[in-house]
């Protein structure tokens, strides 16, 4: 269920509001401990403005994940140093990934939780989030060629985009839920990890 339109400057101004409000209020609460009431409250809106706005709390879900990738696409900042060979390159990028995940992995945990629970709220629109990742393993694995001993690239980007995303979602949005496993390697230090164990996967000469 998607967002009704605005239409009107007025409208948006008030939508942007409810959004604004909802980022605020994720980074203490769960997106279903949140009422309706509360939200209007925090954005200083009528809980009729919210309605108005959306159909229902749950349309607000594929709002969320746009705003995630808004921010991310405005704040991620890394740009691959060739000359520091592809070790250092991968730590780079992931201690990146996990800044952005710490300061916007409150966005990405509403979504990844209520999507499970009802997919039909976001279907294909996890494609670019995803194809995203695919991108950057892709940039890294062409930039340097002569480190890289992989045969099948297509299976390797895949292979990767899954491991490190699926590590800094463990990692990064559910530090305490499972078997403590990871519990030395929190932050920076765990995105360094990851890093090298994608170098080594990369690396590795195949017989």
């Amino acid at each position: 269920m998607r967002a009704k339109p605005a239409l009107q400057k007025r409208s948006k101004e008030t939508r942007d509001k409810i959004v604004a409000a909802l980022d605020r209020l994720l980074k203490d609460q769960s997106f279903d401990s949140i009422s309706v009431a509360e939200l209007a409250n925090e954005a200083g809106v009528s809980v009729g403005a919210v309605y108005r706005r959306f159909e229902n709390k749950e349309a607000l879900i594929p709002v969320v994940l746009d705003l995630y990738r808004e921010k991310i696409g405005s704040n991620f900042s890394f740009e691959p140093d060739t000359s520091a060979g592809l070790r250092a390159t991968m730590r780079d990028l992931m201690r990146e990934s996990w800044r952005a995940l710490v300061e916007h992995g409150h966005l990405l945990r509403a979504v990844h939780l209520y999507s499970h629970q009802h997919p039909e709220l976001i279907g294909k629109e996890w494609e670019p989030v995803i194809e995203s990742s695919r991108a950057g393993v892709a940039t890294l694995i062409d930039l340097f060629p002569d480190e890289v001993q992989v045969e099948d690239r297509e299976a390797a980007i895949e292979a990767l985009a899954y491991f490190l995303s699926t590590s800094l979602i463990e990692g990064g949005l559910y530090p305490d839920v499972g078997p403590p496993f990871a519990k030395p390697l929190q932050g920076e230090g765990l995105a360094e990890q990851m890093a090298d164990f994608a170098t080594g996967y990369l690396t590795l000469k195949r017989d």
